[in-house]
C-alpha cells in the first residue's frame, strides 16, 4: 500500500506528498525537497540541480530551464528575472536591477554593463557603447549626443552648453572651444585683433560691424 507520511523506496513510481521522494522516483513531491534527476514539480521547496521544473518562489538550480521571478536566476539559465539580479551571460530582461556583464540586455535605470549596445538614458554610459547618454557623462570613444554633460576626448559629438574636450571637430555655443578645436565659438570674446589691429581699433571695430560679429574690444 501507499503511504503519505514516510518515504517512498528506491524505483517505486509513488505519490510522496508529506515525504522525500526518492533518487529517480518520477513523483510528484509539493512540500518536501525532490531527489537529483527527478522530472517532478516542486513548488515551495528547492528544485534539485537538472530538474526541469518550475520553481517560483525559491532559487533554481544550475542549469534549469525555468523561470524564477521573485528569486536569483542561475548561471546560464536563459530566465526572464525582474525583480533580482540576472545572472552571467543570461539573455534576459533586468529592468530594475543590474545587468551583467556581456547580456544584450536593456538597462534603464540602472547602470549598464561594459560592452553593452544598449540605450541608458539616466545613468551613467559604459566605455565603449553606442548609446545615447543625454543627461548624464559620455564615455571616452562613444559616439553619442551629449546635451547638458562633458563630451569625452576623441568623441565626435556636438556639445552645446557644456565644455568640448581637446580635439572636436564639433559646434561649441555657450562653452569654450578647447585648444584646436576647428568649431565655432560664438560667445566667447575673440581677442586675435590684438597682434595686428592694436593700432587702428575704431578700423576693426567698423569691420566687424559690417560682418555682424560683437567683439569686446580691450585696449
Amino acid at each position: 500500500t501507499e503511504s503519505l507520511c514516510i518515504a517512498s523506496a528506491v524505483g517505486d513510481p509513488v505519490h510522496n506528498v508529506i515525504g522525500t521522494s526518492a533518487v529517480g522516483d518520477p513523483v510528484h513531491n509539493v512540500i518536501g525537497t525532490s531527489a537529483v534527476g527527478d522530472p517532478d514539480h516542486n513548488i515551495n521547496g528547492t528544485s534539485a540541480v537538472g530538474d526541469p521544473d518550475h520553481n517560483v518562489n525559491g532559487t533554481s538550480a544550475v542549469g534549469d530551464p525555468d523561470h524564477n521571478i521573485n528569486g536569483t536566476s542561475a548561471v546560464g539559465d536563459p530566465v526572464h528575472n525582474v525583480n533580482g539580479t540576472s545572472a552571467v551571460g543570461d539573455p534576459d530582461h533586468s529592468v530594475n536591477g543590474t545587468s551583467a556583464v556581456s547580456d544584450p540586455v536593456h538597462n534603464v535605470n540602472g547602470t549598464s554593463a561594459v560592452g553593452h549596445p544598449d540605450r541608458n538614458v539616466n545613468g551613467t554610459s559604459a566605455v565603449g557603447d553606442p548609446d545615447h547618454n543625454v543627461n548624464g557623462t559620455s564615455a571616452v570613444g562613444d559616439p553619442d549626443h551629449s546635451v547638458n554633460g562633458t563630451s569625452a576626448v576623441g568623441d565626435p559629438v556636438h556639445n552645446v552648453n557644456g565644455t568640448s574636450a581637446v580635439g572636436h571637430p564639433d559646434h561649441n555655443v555657450n562653452g569654450t572651444s578647447a585648444v584646436g578645436d576647428p568649431d565655432h565659438n560664438v560667445n566667447v570674446t575673440n581677442k586675435s585683433w590684438l597682434s595686428s589691429n592694436v593700432f587702428f581699433p575704431l578700423l576693426h571695430l567698423e569691420i566687424n560691424k559690417k560682418q555682424n560679429k560683437n567683439v569686446i574690444m580691450v585696449v
